[in-house]
């Protein structure tokens, strides 16, 4: 799975994960998952196990940002527009 987020993934500080928001007008789902690995500094990977509930064909405002588990500290929002393919 992937969605466009705009981070480097090498300059994540180590425990960090990506924090997600998807509001597609009527519904808003958080979830923080699995540290980026390498690849498109716009783009964001994700394990097969993160379940956002994305609808083929739709589009959704997608909200990224750095989040520390440990402090509850954040990074600072990243904002794009995602069609989701399937």
């Amino acid at each position: 799975m992937v969605i466009v987020g705009g981070y480097t993934p090498s300059d994540t500080p180590d425990g960090w994960y990506v924090e997600v928001a998807l509001d597609d007008g009527t519904t808003t789902t958080t979830g923080n998952v699995a540290t980026p690995s390498e690849g498109d500094p716009w783009v964001i990977w994700f394990t097969d196990g993160v379940d956002l509930d994305l609808v083929c064909g739709d589009t959704y405002i997608v909200t990224a940002r750095l989040f520390d588990p440990t402090t509850s500290q954040t990074g600072p929002p990243a904002t794009t527009i995602h069609t989701h393919t399937c």
